[in-house]
């Protein structure tokens, strides 16, 4: 096996649990491992409540937007 294959690459990794149960802080310690190992990462959090997901990853956060928001004045958008 070559010394830069990466076993991992291409396969996604699901992280589910009860809320509280350290899910979010697993996440950041895998994906900043991966990285650190040369892996591309992509961590999606379908709590869009979890700030704190964000920033632990060192991801700006901006404010919360919504669909309404930003179909508002599209040729398309119903009211």
């Amino acid at each position: 096996m070559n010394s830069d294959a990466k076993p991992l690459a291409g396969q996604r990794i699901g992280v589910f649990g009860r809320g509280g149960s350290g899910k979010s802080t697993c996440v950041v310690m895998l994906a900043r491992a991966l990285a650190r190992a040369g892996y591309a990462v992509c961590v999606v959090d379908a709590d869009s409540t979890n700030e704190g997901l964000a920033q632990a990853l060192g991801a700006a956060v901006e404010a919360p937007t919504t669909l309404a928001s930003r179909t508002e004045g599209h040729p398309n958008a119903r009211p």
